[in-house]
């Protein structure tokens, strides 16, 4: 461990600790803000390193520093068999490695920040980044190999590294960050004034980013300015924050729902959305280093409009776009706040009038998480019959970082054995909403909670669906189904009305399909007996609904109940099954004529 600095990082650490392989010589850095923090970073590095290069721990040597010298730091290298060694006192040399590293490692943060002279408190940044370099740089330990390498096989790429601190001295990069400080400017986003003592004056920075092709290829190169919204102060610089965002199952339903039509989606994209919200703060950032006005050095920007990073920037930009979409007769839907139908002679219609600067994107191919294709390790993550649990193994000293790891791996060596697989939907004649619902009962080793679950499709797959354990235990199969039907129900009804939205009127009742006949009988006469009668009155209104037209719940054999996939472990066979019932195939897969 170093410190403490004379200078507090932009986290506020004080401190930094290195954790070095004598053998490879990676080594791993950590920003901390008190000498306290260093055992449990510790058992936070253990568990990571372990996990990425999956080996255990066998010595750790280190100075006298009180951080290591506690009794509960003690019992828990003895509890993971690693042996603890202790340099003699005022004996550096014996600890040569680190005492270089930290050595070399400072030299370079000076250099990198007197070069481009930066504050000091970015000594963190520099920190962070000399680390880096030394793992693609070689090294005379290992005999001029490179660190990197040497561990894991592989020569590391330095192609995406770019001049530290700024990017002036490249072309393609000076020619973005050229391109966006035009737009800001054209946009009136600030303008210059005196400083003056009482201005609380807020740091921009750039962010640069490399878009790629599906093929790899370079899309273009992006340079953002944002402002350095962590030295912001409340009730200074910013009130509210609080914005709305879209619902994922929102996303989904809408690309289930104009692929089953045959639609094509396509993708627009609004250029510095945020640079288009007025601000009600008063609001001071610096000049750029680069771009500072003539002669004027001692001025700062005033901002008009709002910044990528500002904290009220996502607040600001959706009620500019709000208040626009439903000033052109866009109809904001009463159950998505961010979905917005424009309607013509009752059709959904295109609008191409914008006073936003936009450039179309052509054919959606990526979108947040997600990854389109409008063309169209192991085979099963879990173990039948395992579960998991924090106290159905031997007691570790610190369970948080162990408990399930084997279930862990195996979940990512299925995803990692599955990336061919996708959602893939096909064009309909029909766009009809059906339902499943299931609950498993007491299957929580540690409490006897349900696992409740269920999946909604549009077409010919799911695009909707949930697995969560219950916040109640329940006393009795039939409540743990009912609740779990209840739980659907309402997300079949919100479905319903985000389709009316959308002109998609569901005239008929959304089938809901389970497993339980009982549950079906107790839905259409709701009789009060010893199995029933706890059961809470809220939950009942799903008779209301059936009712009502809205849901109709039917009965189903198991082998069809595909909900079935999220509440447990599955053999092989039937997990495959009900993956394909809910329409995940392999992307390869196209649509025959």
């Amino acid at each position: 461990m170093c410190g403490p600095m004379s200078v507090e990082s932009l986290n506020g650490s004080k401190y930094f600790l290195l954790f070095t392989d004598d053998y490879f010589r990676m080594t791993w850095i950590f920003f901390i803000k008190f000498k306290s923090e260093v055992f449990s970073l510790f058992k936070k590095f253990k568990a990571q390193v372990e996990l990425e290069l999956g080996c255990k721990i066998k010595n750790f040597k280190t100075d006298n520093g009180r951080e290591y010298l506690s009794v509960e730091f003690d019992e828990f290298l003895a509890v993971a068999g690693i042996k603890l060694q202790f340099t003699i006192f005022y004996s550096p040399q014996q600890n040569r490695t680190c005492e270089r590293k930290n050595r070399t490692l400072l030299n370079m943060v000076r250099c990198l920040s007197f070069e481009k002279s930066m504050p000091k408190h970015f000594w963190a940044k520099a920190a962070n980044t000399t680390i880096y370099l030394q793992h693609s740089l070689p090294t005379r330990a290992l005999n001029s190999m490179i660190a990197y390498k040497a561990l894991h096989n592989i020569k590391p790429s330095v192609s995406h590294l770019i001049t530290f601190a700024e990017a002036h001295n490249s072309t393609h990069w000076k020619a973005t960050m050229d391109e966006e400080v035009n737009i800001i400017n054209k946009n009136s986003t600030w303008f210059l004034m005196e400083r003056t003592d009482i201005m609380h004056v807020i740091g921009v920075k750039w962010i640069f980013r490399t878009k790629f092709n599906l093929d790899g290829s370079v899309n273009k190169y992006k340079a953002r300015l944002v402002v350095k919204g962590c030295s912001q102060l409340t009730k200074v610089d910013f009130g509210e924050t609080f914005a709305l965002v879209a619902r994922f199952e929102t996303i989904k339903m809408l690309i289930a729902l104009t692929t089953s039509l045959g639609w094509l989606i396509l993708h627009l994209d609004i250029k510095l959305a945020f640079l288009n919200d007025f601000l009600q703060e008063d609001i001071y950032v610096d000049q750029l280093k680069g771009y500072e006005a003539k002669s004027q050095h001692n001025m700062v920007y005033k901002l008009h409009k709002a910044l990528y990073g500002l904290k009220q920037a996502p607040r600001a930009w959706y009620i500019k776009i709000d208040s626009y979409l439903t000033s052109k007769v866009f109809m904001r839907s009463p159950n998505e706040p961010t979905l917005y139908v424009y309607k013509v002679d009752d059709q959904i219609q295109s609008y191409n009038e914008s006073e936003f600067e936009m450039s179309g994107m052509g054919e959606m191919k990526y979108f947040l998480r997600f990854q389109l294709d409008q063309n169209a390790n192991v085979n099963f993550p879990l173990v039948v019959n395992e579960k998991f649990a924090a106290t159905n193994s031997p007691k570790l000293f610190d369970p948080s970082y162990y408990r399930s790891l084997v279930a862990t791996r195996r979940i990512l060596r299925y995803l990692k054995g599955t990336l061919d697989l996708g959602l893939y939907f096909k064009h309909v004649n029909d766009i009809k909403l059906i339902g499943f619902s299931i609950s498993d009962w007491a299957s929580s080793v540690e409490n006897s909670k349900n696992t409740l679950s269920y999946a909604c499709h549009l077409g010919n797959a799911m695009f909707s669906w949930n697995s969560k354990k219950q916040e109640v235990v329940e006393q009795s199969t039939i409540e743990a189904e009912y609740i779990a039907v209840a739980i659907a129900t309402n997300q079949a009804i919100w479905l319903r009305k985000l389709l009316g939205d959308l002109n998609f009127d569901q005239n008929d009742a959304t089938e809901l399909f389970v497993d339980n006949k009982s549950i079906i009988a107790i839905v259409k006469n709701p009789i009060n007996n010893g199995k029933t009668k706890h059961i809470k009155v809220k939950l009942h209104t799903i008779g209301e609904d059936e009712k009502n037209g809205d849901v109709k719940f039917s009965c189903c054999t198991s082998n069809m109940q595909v909900a079935n996939i999220f509440t447990k472990a599955l053999p092989k066979t039937r997990f495959e099954q009900l993956r394909s019932m809910l329409g995940v195939h392999k992307t390869s897969i196209r649509e025959k004529c």
